[in-house]
């Protein structure tokens, strides 16, 4: 089994956006819109899909007034299927798509891969569903595919039965986020957190975004990944830390 990094992009975000209560919260941080291709023996699998393409060339059509806060600094070139292509796959080859959440930088992507089977917890698919929570909870759903092949998810989720792949609830962003911890064969585990975990600051200081769904399940959500990350050979990666993402190794170096 391979895990590859990718970067779909970047935004530029005041800090106190990620830690409500940041004392250097106007401090400007640089963060990437990260996607990443395990390839298994059973199959392709995306954890999530990045920003739509249509974004990627005019965010302010796309997205709007959310660009004031989210400053893009994006190329069609962030799009996940040219990623994907410096690898030598192509849309046809991914089997599982699996989103963190459904905002537009985690499922913006998900209409380029018309064949694969889409995993999502059962809550986030009912929120992006409903029209007061698309409002309260950011959503685009135009940006999510939702006519496509989704597999409603409740709970924890193994995704070929062998322990390698297994996604687990961690609400709070928003209603049904999840996160996915992978686990090689010698023992060594990564877990991707999504917007569970911003950074790695709220990690180790629970220190909660600006913005947030429901603080307090946000928190018990950070404590399942504090805990993880106390165990042997794990490493948790925060979904848009601009310090730890050029620490990890990026596509085409993979992990193994």
């Amino acid at each position: 089994m391979r895990l590859y990094a990718l970067t779909c992009g970047h935004f530029e975000i005041r800090k106190r956006m990620f830690i409500a209560d940041a004392e250097d919260g106007e401090t400007r941080l640089r963060i990437p819109v990260p996607a990443f291709l395990i390839v298994h023996p059973q199959g392709n699998v995306l954890f999530d899909t990045g920003l739509h393409a249509q974004g990627l060339a005019d965010p302010w059509g796309r997205w709007g007034g959310l660009n004031k806060a989210l400053v893009p600094h994006l190329s069609l070139d962030d799009h996940i299927l040219h990623q994907l292509a410096s690898l030598g796959v192509r849309a046809a080859d991914i089997r599982y798509v699996a989103n963190s959440h459904l905002h537009h930088d985690h499922a913006g992507g998900n209409a380029a891969f018309p064949r694969a089977t889409f995993l999502v917890q059962r809550r986030e698919l009912q929120a992006v569903r409903d029209p007061q929570l698309v409002r309260t909870v950011g959503y685009f759903p135009e940006d999510c595919a939702l006519e496509a092949n989704y597999q409603a998810l409740d709970g924890e989720y193994d995704l070929f039965g062998d322990g390698a792949l297994v996604l687990f609830p961690t609400p709070g962003h928003t209603p049904g986020h999840q996160s996915l911890r992978v686990t090689f064969a010698d023992g060594r585990r990564l877990v991707l957190t999504g917007d569970a975990c911003y950074l790695r600051e709220t990690l180790f200081h629970r220190r909660l975004p600006k913005v947030v769904w429901n603080a307090p399940q946000a928190l018990q959500s950070l404590e399942v990944l504090f805990q993880l990350q106390q165990a042997p050979q794990t490493l948790v990666i925060p979904g848009h830390d601009p310090e730890v993402w050029p620490t990890l190794r990026h596509a085409p170096a993979y992990y193994a």
